[in-house]
């Protein structure tokens, strides 16, 4: 489950020709036939019952492959060769605006002769009458080694494709032409695939920003580059299968008792503000906690009881924080196994004495949360945090732009410009940070990053109807709840957020993606961790 970026991506290629001694053309070979698979799936199911894929009543789809010459285009010169020799209607617009081809590139392009494909040039994006008898445009111009900006004739393709959408199904080969393989970043222009072919892995680019937008289906096929060249290079980023998830989810010993599954102290919610930290405590309830207690204002201890009987309860006076409710919190934090602390806490004064005194308590697993990182950097913990092991930071990205604000390059920086900074860098700028402070960062966006040593990983479960307002509440719930039960802090963050984005996910089978509210998401976390 790795995500290679653009130059990793060259090297495992590079390694598996020259190292290895696969063939070139071979690899190309079966990336074009993978992708004449694909297609020939796609004709199969517009043509139910006799239809036609497209427009009319053709007994096949035609396609075409619109190529540059460097080897993104050989791909396409050699699916449409392939889709002709299997009788479909496959034609090559030659695009030509580099000033070099490939050797692969050319040797396709001969073999397509030889084998009388029919070959255009960009004049045939002016012939609207042909273009309309076309069902299937292939993207196959730039691969993932574009690091430029799109221009002149490319661009002028790009925006050929692009128009065709309405009537036309679009197939990207390994990415979409204008999609910065590294970050998802579109470089000028780029095209809107309705689905894309990309060989290995999914690149990394495709899962942020415009890359996730415009990649559409994706579909990745295995060509065959050497195990070898993928150990050597070891991509920075990687991801988790439904199996590997499983594996991880701790077994639920039949003679347990409440004792053996964790016990959960939850330091959230300020008055009017009890959601979240009820929210954070059911969730780790639902995700196995064998004991849960919240500590809060005396003025939640009636909607909390109500709410959530489950749950014990540690409460103080709205607004003041006394050296004897520093001692019950001091009692309170050595009686857990996890501390969750943050969610709806406020930033007033007795909300920095609790996070200072969190923050000083020993080294038991502790998730900061929401105004927990709010009150870190209000009041200037950063260095209570540096000295606090085992711990884990759950920000959104201007949460996490405060933080980063607190010293170094961005101190004179506003959230909002580091904010842009992040998403262009987050992967190295969450290594940076996890690693300046030896935490883990679970830095959440649609797509979430987890870092915390060497290796990167970004969750791909979830959808956009979860994000509301508790959405997070839960995830640090489900943390807790995992690192609770005996999980080692990094592979509780990265489980927690592929269960809580399991969770997003069912919830949104049961109510619609609109319709998801956080309560049925936390109440489908039980059902995410069945994930056999």
């Amino acid at each position: 489950m790795f995500y290679p970026t653009g130059r990793e991506m060259a090297e495992i290629d590079r390694y598996s020709i020259e190292e290895t001694g696969i063939p070139q053309l071979v690899l190309m070979e079966k990336a074009a036939l993978s992708i004449s698979c694909e297609i020939e799936k796609l004709i199969k199911e517009k043509m139910v019952q006799g239809k036609s894929f497209g427009k009319g009543n053709k007994k096949t789809a035609r396609v075409l492959c619109v190529c540059e010459s460097g080897n993104n285009g050989g791909d396409g010169v050699a699916l449409a060769r392939i889709l002709c020799e299997k009788g479909c209607e496959a034609d090559i617009l030659f695009v030509g605006g580099l000033l070099r081809s490939t050797e692969a590139f050319t040797k396709q392009m001969e073999i397509a002769r030889n084998c009388d494909v029919k070959i255009y040039g960009m004049e045939l994006f002016e012939d609207e009458e042909m273009l309309k008898n076309y069902d299937i445009i292939v993207d196959a111009i730039f691969g993932v080694g574009l690091t430029r900006e799109v221009k002149g004739v490319q661009r002028e393709a790009v925006d050929a494709i692009n128009s065709l959408s309405d009537n036309s199904y679009i197939v990207a080969l390994d990415i979409p032409t204008g999609i910065s393989s590294d970050n998802g970043k579109m470089l000028g222009c780029a095209v809107k695939a309705d689905m894309t072919v990309t060989f290995g892995f999914t690149k990394l680019g495709m899962l942020f920003g415009d890359g996730r937008e415009m990649s559409g289906k994706i579909i990745v096929s295995d060509i065959g580059f050497s195990r070898k060249g993928v150990d050597k290079v070891s991509p920075v980023c990687y991801g988790m299968s439904n199996e590997e998830a499983d594996s991880l989810i701790p077994e639920r010993k039949t003679n347990g008792n409440k004792g053996n599954f964790g016990r959960v102290l939850v330091v959230a919610g300020t008055k009017n503000m009890c959601g979240a930290c009820i929210f954070a405590a059911e969730a780790a309830i639902k995700t196995g906690a064998g004991l849960v207690k919240i500590h809060t204002t005396e003025s939640n201890r009636e909607i909390i009881q109500t709410r959530l009987p489950e749950a014990m309860l540690v409460s103080y006076e709205d607004n003041t924080f006394s050296a004897e409710d520093i001692r019950k919190l001091d009692e309170a934090m050595d009686w857990a196994t996890a501390i969750v602390c943050g969610p709806g806490l406020g930033t007033d004064d007795a909300a920095g004495e609790i996070v200072k005194t969190v923050l000083m308590h020993g080294d038991k697993p502790l998730i900061i949360d929401a105004d927990g990182i709010n009150c870190i950097v209000k009041y200037g913990y950063g260095e209570l945090l540096k000295n606090r092991p085992n711990t884990v930071l759950t920000p959104h990205m201007l949460e996490a732009a405060r933080l980063l604000s607190m010293d170094g390059e961005y101190k004179e920086k506003d959230p909002k410009q580091i904010v842009a900074e992040i998403i262009d860098r987050r992967i190295d700028i969450a290594r940076e940070f996890a690693n300046a402070y030896k935490t883990v960062l679970v830095l959440k966006d649609a797509r979430t990053v987890v870092a915390g040593g060497e290796k990167v990983f970004i969750n791909t479960t979830g959808n956009s109807g979860m994000a509301k307002g508790g959405s997070g509440d839960s995830l640090s719930g489900i943390i807790s709840g995992l690192v609770g039960m005996g999980i080692d802090k990094v592979t509780a963050a990265r489980l927690g957020v592929y269960i809580h984005g399991r969770s997003g996910d069912i919830a949104a089978e049961k109510s619609g993606i609109n319709g998801i509210k956080i309560s049925d998401m936390i109440e489908c976390i039980g059902k995410a961790m069945e994930i056999k």
